[in-house]
């Protein structure tokens, strides 16, 4: 089997490479742009060279791990740009070379929440349009939050984490909204089941565990777990207008034979505790 995974150099598309990798998958990563004077790492291409890869090379597989997320610091327009317009575009190479399957990652919020979740249900749309008038068969991964202990340090829980061990404030909303968290070692599994199953036409594929507690609830745990004497300040940030609740109905890969590793606390469990081994090896 061989896939390309788009936005490879990102937490999640990293991730997918290693674990294809291992499995004996022959992987081609895409990222932005290759630095210059350095080696490039075999099985890599810059976004520009999509097209011709594909139309040179077979390809079973294109997943769609590009993305921005809406921050302060970040333009609009290069969210569209990621998450639209650079999406598209390898949308459409991919029908153009025949490639048949083509998996991107969507967000579990709603679409009117904010920037990032709008572009990637728009996203979405055109996939249904290209199965339907394309012969492209198109897998939308609905993917609940993930996590994982090497993940960057800005994410939610590291972040935490990282404040819970130096004893500083946290500043939390009230943390009353429902999440359904996954570990990224599930999210991979989860991506194996899909990639390794004849899929035809446009799929909704819902990603997560299947259970989903308060945010409070999450960080009140890890806060035990890590014994922490930091003050858990919350409601000192506000929610969200229309802040939803989200828990994934996994019926969809559960028949395909996924199962997750972890429950909300065992993975949290296991992140509080990996990231405090690596903490004393230092």
């Amino acid at each position: 089997m061989r896939i390309m995974i788009l936005g490879a150099s990102g937490y999640l598309g990293s991730k997918l490479t290693s674990f294809f990798d291992k499995r004996g998958v022959q992987v081609t990563q895409v990222v932005r742009k290759i630095i210059k004077d350095s080696a490039t790492p075999i099985g890599m291409i810059e976004a520009t060279d999509i097209c011709n890869e594909l139309q040179s090379k077979k390809y079973d597989w294109v997943i769609n791990c590009a993305a921005i997320y809406e921050r302060k610091d970040i333009d609009r327009a290069a969210i569209i740009d990621a998450n639209m317009v650079f999406a598209l575009r390898a949308l459409e190479y991919t029908a153009i070379s025949k490639t048949a399957n083509f998996l991107t990652i969507d967000s579990s919020l709603p679409e009117e929440l904010n920037l990032y979740s709008f572009t990637k249900k728009k996203f979405a749309e055109y996939g249904k349009f290209y199965a339907k008038n394309y012969d492209t068969n198109f897998v939308n991964v609905v993917l609940e939050m993930f996590y994982g202990e090497d993940e960057p340090d800005n994410r939610f829980f590291h972040k935490c984490y990282s404040d819970m061990i130096s004893g500083n404030e946290l500043l939390l909303t009230e943390g009353k909204q429902k999440r359904d968290i996954i570990h990224i070692s599930d999210v991979c599994q989860g991506i194996e089941k899909i990639v390794f199953t004849d899929w035809s036409g446009y799929n909704d594929v819902p990603l997560g565990t299947g259970e989903a507690a308060s945010v409070r609830e999450m960080i009140e745990y890890m806060h035990r777990v890590l014994e922490s004497k930091a003050k858990l300040n919350f409601g000192a940030i506000p929610l969200r207008k229309d802040e939803p609740n989200c828990i994934s109905d996994i019926s969809i890969l559960r028949e395909k034979g996924f199962k997750p590793q972890y429950s909300w606390k065992e993975g949290l469990l296991h992140f509080c505790n990996a990231l405090s081994r690596e903490g004393e090896n230092e």
